[in-house]
């Protein structure tokens, strides 16, 4: 028998998820929904999702049709509505975006007369504050991105120009700082680390700006011919500052993982999709060490292993829409990966607000009925326990989903029950199988080193 064919065919049917089409290796803890909140068409409610800590606590956020609602997050992983801030502009609502820093939420909305309001966190967990107002600095804007490093915020396509920059240095009262006009005449969304921005500039691809001069900006590069070149919506950069992830918002087309390691000579990798549907449309994504997180409209929150950036790997999705797909931007809108507990929040657009915990323990119930093998914490940085209910564990492998057997112990003495503390911490980031094996039984699971 080619024992190499047959485990690779296993690690085909762990990671693929041949059982089911809505969820894998998520576990849903909560949804939220107001069904009195009035709808814009194709029944759409909600918008933006945002996440943050206060005091220890985790909090989520969700935009609505009429304003911004604020919830805990629980430690029985439920959801708790601390607050509702209303609008200045209500009703025929499509976006508001948010974007916290020391202690206050900033939120803009894309439509009507709106305004730029600042929410102070600090009576949280009672309630909360809001302390502006105003249209003085932006009447409407798509995005808000906020680069802690420097106190200012960027309005992405604010009425009036491309980009706005404002200073928080007094963070509840805000001033202008620049409008940027640069190369671009729109700018959708945008990602800024250490005042290096990275624009999302709709029909006109992906630009690197550096602000650190703001009032005199400096172009670092562009990527304007790609594959799957569409409408350049957003992306996110990992912690390296090596690779981006950007999504283009057209039916059908990839997700680009791309080098920027050099600026001058940005470089796309590789391209990625859900593929359930030729019509699926990614969204909003985040990175985080190596994982991206993917609101991926009908398709519903999407997660893929990117530690190996030229070999994509679906690895985990849960479906949060189960409506008529013919409409290509209903379902998930936005997602927040950022929470210390590793928990995640969507935002479908029908459905209201989600907290998930992705759980790459085993692919189904199916295979959690064909094997008793426990890893925890999973996902892990390096330590883990192992528990299975083998009658003796003769012996014990690791394997990347090449095939490849990274780790090999001799576990004699082993017996039901018994505990094994391993440490993959020195495995290079990413999804492997754990096979455990006893005279006369073979089983496997997941673990996703990040």
């Amino acid at each position: 028998m080619n024992t190499r064919f047959a485990f690779t065919a296993l690690l085909l049917l762990l990671s693929t998820g041949l059982f089911s089409q809505d969820s894998q290796n998520v576990i849903l803890l909560d949804n939220w929904q107001d069904d009195n909140l009035p709808t814009i068409s194709h029944g759409i409610r909600y918008n933006e999702v945002w996440g943050f800590v206060h005091d220890g606590l985790e909090y989520a956020v969700i935009g609505s049709t009429m304003g911004t609602h604020i919830f805990r997050i629980t430690d029985d992983d439920t959801f708790s509505e601390v607050a509702f801030v209303p609008g200045a502009f209500q009703g025929q609502v499509v976006h508001r975006d948010f974007h916290d820093y020391k202690g206050y939420l900033y939120g803009t909305c894309d439509q009507g007369t709106s305004t730029l309001q600042i929410i102070d966190l600090h009576l949280l967990p009672d309630t909360v504050e809001l302390v502006y107002n105003s249209n003085e600095l932006v009447t409407t804007a798509h995005n808000i991105f906020i680069d802690s490093t420097s106190a200012l915020a960027y309005l992405a396509g604010p009425s009036g120009s491309p980009l706005r920059i404002i200073s928080l240095e007094e963070p509840t009262q805000p001033t202008l700082v620049n409008n940027f006009f640069g190369p671009v005449s729109y700018v959708h969304d945008l990602y800024v680390r250490n005042d290096t921005a990275y624009l999302n500039a709709a029909n006109q691809g992906l630009w690197v700006v550096n602000f650190a001069d703001p009032l005199n900006p400096e172009l670092l590069g562009s990527l304007t011919t790609y594959p799957d070149q569409g409408y350049n919506h957003s992306g996110w950069l990992s912690e390296d500052s090596q690779l981006y992830v950007f999504a283009d918002e057209n039916d059908g087309f990839e997700m680009k993982a791309c080098d920027v390691s050099d600026l001058g000579n940005i470089e796309v990798l590789s391209t990625f999709a859900s593929n359930i549907s030729p019509n699926s449309v990614p969204h909003n994504l985040m990175l985080k060490d190596g994982i991206v997180y993917v609101s991926h409209y009908n398709d519903g929150l999407q997660i893929f292993d990117l530690n190996d950036p030229e070999n994509p790997e679906r690895i985990a999705w849960y479906d949060t829409f189960n409506g008529d797909i013919s409409y290509s931007f209903n379902g998930a809108w936005g997602i927040y990966a950022f929470l210390p507990s590793g928990r995640l929040l969507i935002s479908d657009r029908t459905s209201g607000l989600y907290l998930f915990r992705m759980d790459l323990t085993l692919s189904t119930a199916e295979l959690k009925r064909e094997s008793s093998l426990q890893v925890f914490p999973n996902p892990t940085s390096g330590p883990l326990t192992l528990r299975c209910d083998l009658a003796q564990i003769t012996g014990l492998r690791i394997v990347n989903l090449a095939g490849q057997e990274v780790r090999s112990l001799n576990t004699t003495g082993l017996w039901r029950g018994d505990e094994l503390l391993l440490d993959v911490g020195d495995l290079p980031r990413g999804l492997y199988v754990i096979e455990v094996r006893s005279e006369t039984e073979v089983q496997h699971t997941r673990v996703l080193r990040y």
